[in-house]
């Protein structure tokens, strides 16, 4: 589906382009962006209709003269959406992304680094900021919450298994 999606995106914004297909570091960042800054989509689960599209050029085209428009006055923070895409499911557009790159590494000579920049990095940040991941603690005092008041068990690497924190208290 994210694939579908990736190359829906290429050949929609780029199709004139007879290299549309291929990747460089603009048409990365800009569809990770995209990602980014776009509204999350209601859940299509169950829904395996292969004549739906995957890409939103209309939603893509608003997104983007937002960013283009913003990029004129650098003082313009990120456009934040709503309800925005989660970190994992970043890190799968960046999965599909790597994955089709490696298919045409014969245009590529310089490798996945020259693709995926610092602008790229800079984005994924900005999602990790906004969604902090599930069962890692937002700060100490949230991680120093779940631990015992016993030393010998806060001590021992035998008890302190992640996950098994209940049958630790009791």
């Amino acid at each position: 589906r994210r694939k579908r999606e990736l190359l829906e995106y290429l050949d929609q914004v780029w199709g004139p382009d007879p290299s549309c297909r291929i990747l460089d570091q603009y048409k990365v960042y800009r569809f990770m962006f995209y990602q980014c800054a776009r509204e999350k989509r209601l859940s299509r689960r169950g829904k395996h209709d292969k004549t739906l599209s995957q890409f939103d050029k209309s939603d893509y085209d608003q997104v983007m003269q937002k960013h283009d428009n913003s990029n004129n006055d650098k003082k313009v923070p990120f456009l934040q959406p709503k309800t925005g895409l989660k970190l994992s499911a970043l890190r799968q557009y960046k999965a599909v992304l790597k994955e089709y790159f490696q298919e045409q590494v014969q245009h590529h000579p310089k490798g996945w680094e020259k693709i995926w920049t610092r602008r790229c990095i800079a984005l994924m940040n900005i999602v990790r900021r906004r969604d902090p991941e599930p069962n890692k603690p937002k700060d100490l005092a949230k991680k120093k919450k779940g631990k015992t008041n016993d030393p010998e068990m806060e001590n021992n690497p035998l008890t302190d298994i992640p996950g098994n924190r209940a049958s630790n208290e009791m």
